[in-house]
């Protein structure tokens, strides 16, 4: 991948600088920045544990990738977006479908147009995914309005899959990523039924995130009017269709949204961006976790808007000084940890519960050096860091890595803070006190315990 200082693309490094200061005085949890424009990138920061080998999940870009996908097919002549879905999806029709499920189109799917108001496989508990699209019944005629449904996405990216023949993932790389350097370590999570997860199953590098962007917008590419379709306006949205958050209120695409300062983006819970400001030629993508900050993702885009303001279209003389701070910076992001003292000298014990709402029976949370062992209901086992994170299993699933922290808050109460590093996202607080505990989380999956507060009596170590 090109890369050249930010003077050369005339990017002020201060203006970089001034960016990545405003995210951590916002107190956002990041996870990565980078800067590209003209085709080059010129700024790339991680927050440690996460580096630019790190796979992280992209949750709904996934969704621009399966519109990808469809444009290749588009270009090739295999589809047309008017076909009606269930043209290839016999096998999974109702005995007596109804007009408006018959009626759907591919464009109307690509819209977030389609005959459901809601995820249908989140509805009933059957592991068709695909299935459960044409089975549960519609709730009005295709192409009324615009209504965010991620079972429509996972449609058309089993639709990619039987005609190809190929997974989602292999066939873009066969089509379209095989002379980039998307990596090969980048892949995807499938529904029970073994389908790609069309909707939000996208495991990538932040540079594969930049890579997709960067064909996405390349004049050259074979599917270049179909891209450059899917990022125009097809669809009013409204606005509480992104969490009321105004920089999304601009209009839909095919699976790509509309932004202020007239541009767009592909777009993933939480704050997985990549962002296109074509008047400027440029490209940000963000990673992070801001779905349990409030208004966190609106200050995101605000902040990015305010680096983009600043970019005029002269090279920039260099500036040495500048870049040398902008480097530090770049090396120097670490996850934010949990806030209070790392002189812990109460709390520890063990604290039980009488039944409550929480599933929480029972805590014990001992020291060994500069971290704290917890063991949740004689089951779930986790290591946390005094003052910094531990990168390690997840204390309620194992499968799931996660940057573990403690510290004591300025009213002597132990707080034990998880963030998630993969494949999910999400992140959680334990919040010991004498007598009580309460959890707070903010996880798509569910895990064995819930969000409340107990009474709790506790045993001193």
């Amino acid at each position: 991948m090109k890369t050249a200082t930010p003077e050369s693309q005339g990017i002020r490094s201060e203006a970089i600088i001034d960016l990545l200061t405003e995210l951590e005085g916002k107190g956002l949890a990041m996870h990565s920045l980078l800067v590209a424009r003209h085709g080059v990138l010129v700024s790339e920061s991680y927050w440690k544990p996460f580096t630019g080998k790190s796979l992280q999940r992209m949750y709904s870009v996934t969704k621009s990738l399966v519109s990808m996908a469809i444009g290749i097919l588009v270009h090739q002549h295999k589809i047309s977006l008017d076909d009606p879905v269930c043209g290839y999806f016999p096998e999974k029709l109702p005995k007596q479908p109804s007009e408006a499920l018959l009626g759907t189109s591919i464009r109307d799917m690509l819209r977030m147009e389609s005959c459901h108001k809601k995820t249908t496989y989140k509805l009933y508990d059957n592991p068709d995914w695909v299935g459960s699209f044409f089975t549960v019944p519609v709730d009005h005629q295709p192409g009324s309005f615009f209504l965010y449904d991620t079972s429509a996405t996972h449609v058309l990216g089993a639709l990619v899959e039987k005609l190809t023949g190929k997974e989602l993932l292999d066939f873009l790389r066969d089509e379209l990523l095989s002379g980039t350097e998307f990596s090969r370590e980048a892949c995807t999570l499938k529904d029970p039924m073994g389908v790609t997860q069309g909707g939000s199953g996208l495991l990538c590098t932040s540079r594969d995130l930049l890579v997709l962007a960067q064909t996405f917008t390349d004049p050259q590419n074979p599917c270049h009017d179909y891209f450059q379709e899917a990022s125009s306006k097809q669809v009013e949205t409204w606005p509480d269709a992104a969490g009321g958050l105004k920089d999304l209120q601009e209009g839909y695409g095919y699976y790509v949204w509309r932004t202020t300062h007239q541009g767009f983006c592909f777009y993933g819970m939480g704050g997985q961006l990549a962002l296109f400001v074509p008047g400027k030629q440029l490209v940000i993508v963000t990673t992070a976790w801001l779905k349990h900050t409030q208004g966190g993702l609106q200050e995101l885009f605000d902040s990015l808007w305010d680096l983009v303001d600043s970019i005029g279209n002269e090279p920039l003389s260099e500036n040495p000084g500048a870049l040398t701070g902008l480097r530090a910076m770049e090396e120097g992001r670490e996850l934010r940890v949990a806030p209070g003292t790392s002189d812990v000298a109460c709390g520890l014990g063990s604290y039980t519960l009488p039944e409550n709402e929480t599933g929480i029976r029972s805590v014990v949370v001992t020291k060994k050096g500069n971290e704290l062992l917890v063991t949740v209901n004689d089951t779930y086992h986790g290591i946390f860091g005094i003052g910094s994170n531990r990168v390690g299993p997840f204390l309620f699933n194992p499968e799931w890595q996660a940057a573990c922290s403690a510290a004591m808050d300025c009213q002597k109460l132990l707080r034990l803070h998880v963030q998630l590093l993969g494949p999910e996202l999400g992140d959680m607080t334990l919040l010991l006190a004498p007598g009580s505990v309460r959890m707070t989380y903010c996880v798509e999956p569910a895990i064995p315990v819930r969000q409340g507060v107990s009474f709790a009596t506790f045993r001193e170590e």
